[in-house]
């Protein structure tokens, strides 16, 4: 009993040193939470419209993926010549 007490008191010690840090992470956190509930529509607002301009961009790039590849590859030895002469 006597050892589980001075385990107890030890254990108290840590408690008390890591206590206001603790608090300061609560109080951290619970000004996070308080803007992320106040700014919750304009969230869902820019996720919403940040996933549709990745789906439009997706549906873009599989539409015209041949003709992106088809434009690089003929664009090929006019970048080579303007790199050759800009260098």
């Amino acid at each position: 009993l006597n050892r589980d007490l001075k385990e107890l008191v030890k254990v108290s010690h840590v408690y008390a040193d890591a206590a206001p840090d603790i608090l300061t992470a609560l109080t951290d956190f619970t000004t996070t939470s308080g803007t992320l509930a106040e700014q919750e529509a304009q969230l869902a607002s820019t996720l919403g419209a940040t996933t549709r301009t990745a789906e439009d961009v997706t549906a873009f790039l599989r539409k015209n993926r041949d003709n992106i590849i088809r434009l690089g590859d003929t664009s090929r030895p006019t970048l080579e010549l303007l790199a050759e002469y800009s260098a």
